[in-house]
């Protein structure tokens, strides 16, 4: 249902060959901070780095100045292979010896890296699923993300029994409506995919509206085979102190069954923006002879206003 527009930088593109294609040499300029010593005006002239990998064939060949850093090419080796930093080692020949490049001197000619095996960008692979708590606007949309890039290790968990989330379910009622303009806040709506037909009519849906929605774009786009409703998350803890293998255990209860207790290898976390009003009692209320409610949720009859004289308090 998307159409997803070519990226010249996606993981299965090796950026020995994005390096070659036209406006790279001035892109990837425009990156390096040109240096002098001392007072003197740093130096504009451009060599080039040949960048190889041990037992490959690849060969990345980077425009520099000639006093660009070690660590300014690290860095964007780093950044663009989705390299753990540090990771990397550059080791450049002196004399009949090869030394390991360290991060403050200027960057040789020709270099052999050590840590990566392709100039392709490899996709990290978890074998546990990752967990989105909130089948809201937002839990919702991420998990349409993935399903969209072709991701299918995740579980959504929510305590409700519909997608939608708390903001819409319980504290929106039939006359709330959408206060965003088109169709950005549209589950569907992306660059390459349009918001639906009836928005263009109806820019402002209601909370219905937006409900029913919601549950059918979960139900076009495979979203819904991925969540677990009726699912509270009672606890959850971080397993690991090392950041990037730190998993994640989630103690759940879902109604009719025992708790349970599911790992994770990354928790998105969506509780909801809006909450409960501060509840005020004014002297009075006791021996009012009429309704005293607040404006959110569906608690209330509404049409019982109609005909009536209502005194709002509250200019939210």
């Amino acid at each position: 249902p998307f159409l997803v527009a070519p990226d010249p930088l996606k993981m299965e593109t090796s950026l020995a060959v994005v390096a070659q294609r036209a406006g790279f040499k001035e892109q990837i300029m425009s990156l390096w901070q040109p240096k002098g010593i001392g007072s003197d005006p740093p130096s504009l002239t451009v060599k080039e780095v040949s960048i190889h990998i041990p037992g490959s064939i690849e060969v990345l060949v980077l425009p520099v100045y000639t006093n660009t850093k070690v660590i300014e090419v690290k860095t964007l080796l780093e950044e663009r292979l989705s390299v753990s930093p540090g990771y990397i080692r550059l080791v450049h020949k002196q004399g009949p010896n090869y030394r390991v490049h360290q991060d403050n001197e200027e960057i040789a000619r020709k270099v052999t890296v050590h840590g990566i095996k392709s100039f392709k960008r490899v996709e990290a692979q978890y074998s546990l699923p990752h967990i989105i708590i909130g089948a809201g606007h937002i839990g919702l949309k991420l998990a349409m993300t993935w399903i969209m890039e072709g991701y299918s290790n995740f579980v959504l968990f929510d305590r409700k029994g519909q997608v939608g989330g708390t903001s819409w379910i319980d504290q929106a009622n039939s006359t709330s409506r959408l206060q965003t303009e088109v169709g950005v806040y549209h589950l569907q709506y992306h660059e390459h995919n349009d918001w639906p037909l009836w928005a263009v009519e109806n820019p402002w849906p209601s909370r219905d509206k937006l409900l029913e929605h919601f549950q059918e774009v979960s139900e076009k786009f495979g979203i819904l085979p991925h969540c677990r409703m009726n699912t509270n998350v009672k606890s959850l803890n971080v397993v690991g102190r090392d950041y990037w293998s730190q998993t994640y255990e989630l103690t759940i209860k879902t109604k009719g069954k025992d708790e349970e207790v599911v790992k994770g290898a990354s928790v998105a976390f969506f509780p909801g923006n809006l909450t409960n009003p501060k509840r005020v009692t004014y002297p009075g209320e006791d021996t009012f002879d009429g309704d005293i409610v607040y404006g959110i949720s569906s608690q209330f009859d509404y049409s019982k206003v109609r005909g009536n004289s209502v005194m709002i308090v509250g200019s939210g």
